[in-house]
């Protein structure tokens, strides 16, 4: 499943004004493991970067 990148900052921040830049990605990183990333905007414009890695 896709969507287990940390919900509750994810709700949080768009709760604040924040927008998504773009879409979820996940891509698997040999012999490191799988990144998953979103790009958003927090109220201030500023782009944040929210990943996990599996």
């Amino acid at each position: 499943m896709i969507v287990q990148i940390e919900v509750l900052t994810l709700s949080k921040l768009f709760n604040l004004c924040g927008k998504f830049c773009g879409e979820l990605i996940e891509t698997e990183i040999k012999d490191v493991g799988i990144l998953q990333a979103v790009y958003m905007k927090d109220p201030e414009g500023n782009i944040v970067e929210i990943q996990s890695w599996k």
